[in-house]
């Protein structure tokens, strides 16, 4: 395997290098030769020449060194990268690093951006197995949306892996719509090993409906089956999306299209367990009947209602006594831990009041409440002292002040999914400024067509709130932030974000107006 940087040899890049540069070349020929003559003439006839000739003779073989040096880097260096950033839209170019149009994948990573749910137990419906994929090959997993088709497809991945069906996973980047037509079969061949047998996966097909994306997509399954002919395809796609043009792009390369069903009641209980422990919500077993039998069978509607009170819980954590969050600081921090947590939560320790520790971790807690900023200083104290005892900090008893009953849960499923979710964008953000602007910044890029980078989320957001990224106080704090929205799966992973389309969808705005808020610098897929 290997980058597409080291495999050109024999492609269209070594023979524009030769082309495009042999003007220079060229060039730096005449030059030297129309040197070399005149200095042979000037050599037999000196006495005919001024003194100064010697000296133009030596600049102008210079000149046509320097622009033989010049062609042959241009060649070999310059001419690469720039055929590497060439795009149809001259103000849109992807980094030298994920220039490749696909790329292995594993398991692991994912799982992982499924966010928190990706940890919950899968529930196996019987409607995909490797039987299916070992018969067919090329399977499409069609569902309602945040039905569990990834997951589904995910856990088809893992069980293919554990049987040595396969040894690796590719999967598209956002460099597939970016590459020259005339170079995209040979970046897709150069990435894949011939040498072991492979899954080709294709998460939310039709999310991106244009026909210029569907025949890059064609491009990758003809040139990866060219390679390895027995390579096996996954595909998931939206029940709602899977329009004529769809199921005919999916009948010309012979997917075998399986219904995702909707969660059994006995699935749903299940779930609900589960789902409930893993996200640390204590639930009654009225609450479970609830969940069974009042939702839609789609795990999301489950796992959401669930994530909904946990955001509560943690939001509302300010319920621990100012009194008790006094004595923690003072007991289990150092003044100069003290500074770095004030540090961390933008508050000058100096400009706090108190002579001593006491004094200083009161007017701490008594300052972060006025500011709102009370989780905050919870979450970096969690992170800090993970082993305390939170039973003895926390003023209630957690199973009287937390516990989730049926009508909490009759409650939350009476209001819609997007108002649900603007409430607990207004919680989140009340709690954490920074967080909105985190949020906010995910939304534009998305509108925009963009590549959710971490790094150019959090610069954009650092933009949004006027502060400066180059600050690490900035940075630590953006990433508390962000930490805010994994309650509701919105995670990055290997430094892209991921975020569940039902809670996208109601932050999306126009296109234009999108790639107009983006300053210079941002717009980068």
């Amino acid at each position: 395997m290997g980058k597409f940087k080291g495999r050109e040899s024999d492609t269209l890049f070594r023979y524009k290098r030769r082309r495009q540069a042999v003007i220079l070349l060229i060039l730096a020929v005449v030059i030297l030769g129309a040197v070399f003559v005149f200095w042979v003439i000037y050599r037999l006839n000196p006495s005919r020449f001024s003194s100064w000739v010697g000296t133009l003779f030596i600049i102008f073989a210079g000149l046509g060194v320097l622009i033989g040096i010049i062609g042959a880097a241009f060649a070999d260096l310059f001419l690469p990268l720039w055929d590497r950033l060439e795009t149809s839209e001259p103000t849109i170019r992807p980094r030298l690093r994920e220039d490749a149009p696909i790329k292995r994948i594993n398991y692991e990573t994912l799982v992982s951006r499924l966010g928190r749910s990706g940890r919950i137990p899968w529930i196996n419906r019987g409607a995909i197995s490797t039987r299916e994929l070992r018969l067919h090959g090329r399977v499409a997993i069609v569902g309602l949306m945040k039905s569990g088709k990834t997951r589904e497809a995910v856990e088809l991945i893992r069980a293919a892996l554990a049987e040595d069906m396969i040894t690796a996973v590719y999967e598209p980047t956002s460099a597939l719509d970016l590459i020259d037509r005339d170079l995209l079969n040979t970046a897709i061949i150069a990435e894949v090993d011939e040498r072991e047998r492979s899954l080709f996966f294709i998460d939310e097909l039709g999310i991106r409906p244009e026909k210029e994306r569907l025949d890059r997509l064609s491009t990758c399954i003809q040139d990866i089956s060219q390679v390895r002919p027995d390579t096996y395809l996954a595909i998931t796609i939206q029940r709602e999306r899977l329009t004529s043009k769809f199921a005919k792009w999916l009948a010309t390369h012979e997917f075998h299209v399986i219904e995702l069903p909707v969660l059994s009641l006995d699935q749903r209980q299940e779930l609900a367990r589960t789902s409930s422990e893993m996200l640390d919500v204590n639930i009654t077993e009225d609450a479970v009947e609830v969940l069974t039998n009042q939702t839609d069978g789609r795990p999301y509607s489950i796992i959401f209602a669930l994530q909904q009170t946990t955001g509560a819980q943690i939001v509302g954590e300010n319920q621990i006594a100012s009194g008790n969050l006094r004595e923690l600081l003072v007991n289990h921090f150092s003044v100069s831990e003290l500074q770095t947590l004030c540090f961390d939560l933008r508050i000058d320790y100096d400009d706090i009041p108190g002579r001593d520790k006491r004094e200083k971790a009161r007017e701490i807690v008594s300052y972060v409440g006025r500011r709102l900023q009370t989780t905050n200083l919870i979450q970096l104290i969690r992170e800090r002292r993970p082993k305390l005892s939170w039973d003895k900090i926390v003023s209630e008893d957690r199973e009287s002040h937390s516990l989730v009953n049926a009508d909490d849960i009759r409650q939350l499923l009476t209001r819609s999914d997007e108002e649900a979710w603007a409430e607990q964008r207004r919680q989140i953000v009340t709690s954490n400024a920074d967080a909105g602007a985190i949020l906010e910044s995910i939304a534009t890029f998305i509108s925009a067509g963009v590549t959710l980078r971490e790094s150019n989320i959090h610069r954009y957001a650092t933009y949004l709130i006027g502060s400066n990224y180059s600050s690490e106080k900035v940075r630590r704090q953006l990433e508390l932030a962000a930490k805010r929205w994994a309650i509701f799966d919105i995670v990055a992973v290997q430094g892209l974000y991921t975020i569940p389309e039902p809670l996208v969808l109601p932050l999306l705005f126009s296109f234009d107006e999108a790639r107009g808020k983006l300053v210079p610098g941002f717009i980068n897929p």
